[in-house]
């Protein structure tokens, strides 16, 4: 099953990849869009991993904010009730995402270690949809940042 779904503008590559491979070193389970095999058709396998995921890990950039695809991952993991870990690359924290804490990455540094022994400890949940994304980033400890901190 996939643990983690990554959502991101393709303007944004070189930090996505970067991070998948970070959380994949950390032991989890990664899906990002670039693992859609040959002949298969897109939508349907975006659909299949955001149901499978866990947890959905959104880079937010101007670049995402502007793209449809990021929007669409958005929304449909909202509607799924999946935990949503928004990680702040460029530019300020989203409307849709404004009462949900997330991760200042706008140094292009990756998450400190502490939120993947969280974000492994929420996860190790027999059932994770049991708590909300606040929950669980409240779970994740003060390395979180709020927009209202600024």
């Amino acid at each position: 099953m996939t643990q983690v779904f990554v959502s991101y503008s393709h303007k944004d590559s070189h930090y996505a990849h970067m991070l998948a491979n970070d959380i994949k070193w950390h032991g989890f389970n990664v899906w990002i869009d670039d693992r859609i095999d040959y002949g298969s058709k897109w939508p349907g396998e975006i659909e299949k991993n955001l149901i499978e995921c866990q947890a959905l890990i959104i880079i937010l950039s101007s670049n995402s904010k502007n793209s449809e695809w990021v929007q669409n991952e958005l929304v449909y993991a909202q509607g799924k009730k999946k935990m949503i870990f928004p990680l702040l690359l460029k530019g300020e924290n989203w409307l849709p995402l404004a009462s949900t804490q997330y991760i200042d990455v706008r140094d292009g540094k990756l998450p400190p270690r502490e939120f993947y022994e969280n974000l492994k400890r929420i996860l190790k949940d027999e059932n994770p949809w049991s708590i909300s994304s606040d929950e669980a980033w409240k779970a994740l400890g003060s390395k979180s940042k709020n927009t209202d901190d600024e």
